[in-house]
């Protein structure tokens, strides 16, 4: 069995301003897979555990949506830490378009994260 390769986007929720970690892969069929969010407290906007439950990983809240997208779009914001990781590297969305700039994120089959 392969091990999946994947990404998170980590970001500053607005309302309660701290830290979210949703985590992606890349399914067989080409689409983006939201595997788990990681969240540190409960509040307007975050997940309540209805749908999906709540368990206690790493320290944090985790969720396991398990829903698929063809593709993710998401503006930049002005707020530091926002960013794309790929294993250990953090890349902020601002590398690559100014702040309320729109990104597209699309899974490419075949092309492998890490790669530029």
């Amino acid at each position: 069995m392969r091990t999946p390769q994947g990404f998170s986007l980590h970001f500053i929720h607005s309302i309660n301003l701290s830290p979210v970690d949703e985590e992606f892969v890349m399914t067989d069929d080409g689409r983006l897979l939201l595997n788990r969010v990681l969240f540190d407290q409960f509040g307007t906007g975050m997940p309540t555990g209805e749908e999906d439950g709540v368990s206690m990983e790493e320290g944090r809240y985790a969720t396991r949506p398990l829903r698929t997208f063809p593709d993710i779009a998401l503006r930049v914001s002005p707020v530091p830490g926002h960013e794309l990781r790929i294993g250990d590297t953090p890349l902020a969305f601002s590398r690559w378009a100014k702040p309320g700039g729109l990104l597209i994120l699309r899974a490419m089959p075949g092309y492998g994260f890490g790669r530029r």
